[in-house]
C-alpha cells in the first residue's frame, strides 16, 4: 500500500483499512493479533473478543503461522462465530487443510509451451521491484525492452507498435524479453492525475499483453496491480487453474486450453515480494535451458 500509484499513504495494513472500509471511518474498532500471541495460542481468546463488526488484523510469516491461525479459525466457526476474511491465498491453504500442490515449485519448466522462451512484463516500481529487475536483466536468455512513460499518453500506439515488433524479434531468437516501466517517478499535481497516468501506462502494457507472440511458453507478470490488469483485461481471462507457488507468495495460473496462449503458465508476482534474486529465480525455474544457454548459442 505504501506506493505513490495506488494513492494510498501508509503500507501499515491497520492504518489501510480506513481507507477502504467504511465501518471502520465510522469509528468501529480494530485491534491487531500479535505474531507471539499467534504462537503462544491465545488465538482462540483473541477471536472471541472480535464482536459488533470489529476489523482485526493478523500477523504471520509462514504457512505454520497461517495453519495455526486457521485452526482456530474452524474452532471458532464450528462454535458458531462468523467471521468475514480479506486475505492471500495461504489462508485459504491453510483452511482448505489443502496437501502439497501438485507441481514442485522446481518443475514448473514441464508446464512451459513447447519450451518455448517466455515473456515478462514489469509494471511495479517499488523498489524492491527495480532491484530484482536489475538482477533478471543480468540473465541469459533475457533482453530488456523499456517503456518509457514519459512518452504517454500521446505516443502510446507507437509504444505499443514498437514494443510488439521487438518481442517478436526477440522471441524468433529464442529470447526472452522483459518489458518494464521507465524507473523514474515522475511528479503530478493530483492523486487524481497520478492515478489516470498510472490507467494510462496499464492500458499501454495491456496492449502489448493483447499482441504477445500465440508461441510464447510462459508469461510473469511483476506487480499486483499489473498482474490482476494482466489476468483480467491483457489475458481476458474469466477463469484459470491454479498450479502452485514457484517461490513463496508468487502463484503460478495456468490459462484454459481454448484461450489464444493455451494451457500458458502465468507467475503472478506481487510488487514487494521476494529477494533481490526472486524475480531471476522464478524465470530460472521455467527456463532453465534458456538461462544456462551459451550468448554464443543464443546469437545463433
Amino acid at each position: 500500500a505504501d506506493d505513490p500509484s495506488t494513492g494510498l499513504g501508509t503500507g501499515n495494513v491497520a492504518l489501510y483499512c480506513p481507507a477502504t472500509i467504511e465501518s471502520i471511518e465510522r469509528g468501529e474498532s480494530r485491534t491487531r493479533l500479535t505474531l507471539a500471541d499467534l504462537r503462544s495460542g491465545r488465538t482462540a481468546h483473541w477471536l472471541a473478543g472480535l464482536h459488533d463488526n470489529a476489523v482485526g488484523v493478523v500477523d504471520g510469516e509462514s504457512a505454520a503461522d497461517y495453519r495455526l491461525f486457521a485452526d482456530a479459525v474452524l474452532q471458532a466457526a464450528a462454535g458458531g462465530k462468523r467471521l468475514l476474511f480479506r486475505s492471500a491465498a495461504s489462508l485459504l491453504t491453510a483452511l482448505a487443510k489443502l496437501p502439497p500442490q501438485p507441481v514442485a515449485a522446481d518443475a514448473f519448466a514441464s508446464r512451459v509451451r513447447d519450451q518455448q522462451p517466455g515473456a515478462v512484463i514489469v509494471g511495479s516500481h517499488v523498489a524492491k521491484t527495480t532491484a530484482q529487475l536489475g538482477v533478471l536483466l543480468k540473465q541469459r536468455g533475457v533482453v530488456g525492452l523499456p517503456l518509457d512513460v514519459a512518452r504517454l499518453p500521446a505516443g502510446r500506439a507507437e509504444l505499443v507498435a514498437l514494443l510488439t515488433a521487438s518481442i517478436a524479434h526477440a522471441h524468433a531468437r529464442g529470447l526472452t524479453p522483459v518489458v518494464f516501466t521507465s524507473r523514474t517517478e515522475l511528479k503530478f499535481a493530483s492523486t487524481a492525475e497520478r492515478l489516470a497516468f498510472g490507467e494510462a501506462v496499464s492500458g499501454t502494457l495491456m496492449d502489448v499483453v493483447r499482441q504477445l507472440p500465440p508461441t510464447l511458453g510462459f508469461l510473469i507478470s511483476k506487480g499486483g496491480i499489473t498482474s490482476n490488469d494482466v489476468l483480467s483485461t491483457g489475458l481476458a481471462l474469466t477463469a484459470s487453474r491454479v498450479l502452485g507457488q514457484i517461490l513463496p507468495g508468487v502463484t503460478v495460473v495456468q490459462t484454459p486450453a481454448d484461450h489464444r496462449l493455451p494451457q500458458m503458465p502465468v507467475v503472478i508476482f506481487p510488487g514487494n515480494v521476494g529477494g533481490d534474486d526472486a524475480l531471476a529465480e522464478a524465470y530460472r525455474r521455467l527456463a532453465p535451458s534458456h538461462a544456462a544457454a551459451s550468448p554464443a548459442k543464443l546469437a545463433a
